[in-house]
């Protein structure tokens, strides 16, 4: 072809140039980078006649935990044999945790279902001395997706906390969290999947597929304009922090105690103190299942979105 005719198609081929582009960007929207889809590790259920469970978390771990209690007493699970304890570090890292623990310093965990006193207030080596069956981990949502935020410091943690703990079985979790905003998507949606993946098949770490079901949820009509936050952030009240406590609750007590979040009755109406929050949502009749759904689902397929029926 010469160049008066090349010059005469550039544009056409520039065209279809950007179509193909285009459509392989939404091909590759909900998936992971980098991992062989069709290897998925599997994971590990929680099993026990106890799910005793401390918590390394950050302000994430709040959203998740929030309404969890509501879920297990709905359920009538024997909260003597139960016991959920979050420590929080705002905006805590891997890192973090490994630094305040060399640092001595008190925590303060608050018991977020279950039976026990309110606190515990103690240097983290004093609590991880507790009989735990189940130790979760978080990553700071600002590196998360980024594995090179986990190398080196989470081999030390987790080390750190199988050293200290009296239970030879604990399980090691990994609450996965969500993007932040649909322009960060799916970039850090990815990121955290892939991190997922890796710190499950490397390290043998069961994930709490939180991020999972929140972009199961953003999928359906359940999204409040926010993509579930309330500042970009955090999850919304309401639909957003109960998607999370029902991933929590398959995870920690499906298999343990045989039962399942879908149809539990617990709902969530919009209390005075979340009321000034942006993105509200209640729990009511009308969505309670779905929402369910969505982590359940994440839930049986943490590393692939589902299209959940409505």
């Amino acid at each position: 072809m010469n160049r008066n005719k090349l010059f005469k198609f550039w544009p056409l081929l520039l065209i279809a140039c950007c179509m193909v582009i285009s459509c392989s960007s939404k091909d590759n929207e909900n998936n992971i980078p980098d991992v062989e889809t069709d290897d998925f590790p599997p994971q590990k259920p929680i099993l026990g006649d106890s799910v005793r469970v401390v918590v390394l978390g950050n302000s994430f771990s709040i959203d998740a935990t929030a309404y969890l209690n509501d879920l297990v007493l709905s359920a009538g699970l024997d909260t003597t044999r139960i016991c959920v304890y979050n420590g929080v570090i705002n905006g805590g890292s891997v890192k973090d945790w490994v630094d305040f623990y060399k640092s001595g310093q008190n925590k303060t965990f608050t018991k977020m279902a279950g039976s026990g006193p309110r606190v515990l207030l103690a240097p983290v080596s004093d609590v991880l001395k507790r009989r735990w069956d189940v130790c979760v981990l978080l990553q700071s949502s600002a590196t998360s997706y980024n594995w090179e935020s986990f190398e080196g410091v989470l081999d030390e943690l987790v080390s750190i906390v199988r050293a200290n703990c009296p239970v030879k079985n604990l399980v090691m979790a990994f609450a996965m969290p969500w993007s932040h905003t649909i322009d960060s998507h799916p970039r850090e949606f990815d990121g955290n999947v892939e991190c997922a993946i890796r710190l499950s098949r490397q390290y043998g770490i069961r994930v709490i597929p939180v991020g999972m079901a929140i972009q199961n949820a953003r999928n359906t009509r359940l999204d409040n304009g926010l993509y579930l936050t309330r500042d970009k952030w955090h999850l919304c009240y309401g639909v957003g922090r109960y998607v999370a406590a029902c991933t929590w609750f398959q995870v920690l007590f499906g298999d343990a105690f045989g039962v399942s979040v879908l149809n539990n009755r617990a709902l969530h109406a919009i209390t005075e103190e979340e009321m000034s929050a942006e993105g509200n949502l209640p729990v009511d009749a009308s969505n309670q299942l779905l929402c369910q759904k969505c982590a359940y689902e994440a839930v049986k397929h943490p590393f692939v979105v589902t299209q959940v029926e409505q």
